[in-house]
């Protein structure tokens, strides 16, 4: 009876696998194809920094600079937020509190990012144009990074906030995953010869760093492909600058809010199939880096 159970889940299993690999080839076989056709449409261009759909010149420089920059601000601002979180919640809180956080993260990482999205554009984008990226640029507008007047909470800045605001439940829970898998054995030899618990949370956090690492690369490919939010509080401008609070546009952004033109702008749609091939090898190369290093991390735990 067991093994007739055990057979039917490993076919469930086997057959899921094959399904996700079969969707994975056909979108593969799908984008190949049509950025095929964009590279015989506009050849060279498609590197360029210039976008003129009324020319039939679709340069993807800008967007890609921008998902690949907006990509690093938010994953930094998601360790920050995430790695002392996850810290508090699993050395310091106890009790009732420490479940109501746990059950806050979980619930939040399962939120849509339309709801993140809207918390930007009718929250947060105001707040921090007004309290926060004025004062930036008024105080340090010496340094490059805050040059440019803030003209719209719609920027590069606010968009990773919100970014790194919607992420960091997601990270926190794989990070606090990877915090219970330490064996308790070196734990209690930790305690014994005599660390405080500072020094001890500094030893477990130096036992899971490539744990931490492998789910700061999950979250990055999660913020490279989001769309909703960085439609909504990004600017969206086709601009390449070295200053935070100036809009940016990304790929996603550029392919919901152009796709589907191909009958008025000869080449656009493969042009974007093209964008969508490039996010699609870099996400797919995130996950497969973040999954070899977590199973490698993994396989060292030895009690």
């Amino acid at each position: 009876m067991i093994k007739r159970n055990l057979s039917v889940f490993d076919f469930f299993v086997l057959a899921s696998i094959l399904t996700i690999f079969v969707f994975l080839a056909l979108t593969g076989y799908v984008l190949i194809y049509h950025s095929a056709e964009a590279i015989k449409i506009s050849g060279i261009s498609l590197f360029s920094v210039k976008w003129d759909q009324y020319r039939g010149i679709y340069g993807l420089a800008i967007p890609l600079l921008g998902s690949l920059v907006l990509t690093m601000v938010s994953l930094l601002f998601v360790a920050i937020f995430s790695i002392p979180l996850a810290i508090l919640t699993n050395e310091y809180v106890r009790g009732r509190f420490r479940r109501v956080m746990e059950t806050f993260a979980d619930v939040s990482a399962g939120l849509p990012t339309v709801i993140y999205a809207f918390i930007g554009v009718a929250f947060l984008s105001n707040y921090l144009r007004k309290f926060v990226e004025s004062p930036l640029h008024n105080f340090l507008g010496f340094i490059p990074l805050f040059s440019c007047t803030p003209f719209s909470g719609a920027n590069l800045f606010t968009a990773s906030i919100v970014l790194s605001i919607a992420m960091t439940p997601f990270t926190i829970l794989l990070i606090r995953e990877a915090y219970l898998m330490i064996p308790k054995i070196y734990i209690d030899a930790a305690y014994s010869l005599g660390l405080f618990k500072e020094e001890v949370i500094f030893l477990k956090l130096s036992m899971i760093k490539k744990a931490i690492i492998s789910s700061l690369l999950f979250s990055a490919s999660r913020v490279l492909t989001e769309t909703t939010i960085v439609s909504l509080v990004a600017g969206g401008q086709f601009l390449a600058s070295s200053c935070l609070l100036s809009p940016v546009i990304t790929i996603p952004a550029l392919i919901v809010n152009n796709f589907g033109y191909s009958n008025i702008y000869y080449g656009i749609d493969e042009a974007l199939y093209f964008s969508a091939l490039i996010l699609f090898l870099i996400s797919m190369t995130l996950n497969i880096l973040g999954f070899i290093l977590y199973s490698r991390w993994k396989k060292s735990l030895v009690v």
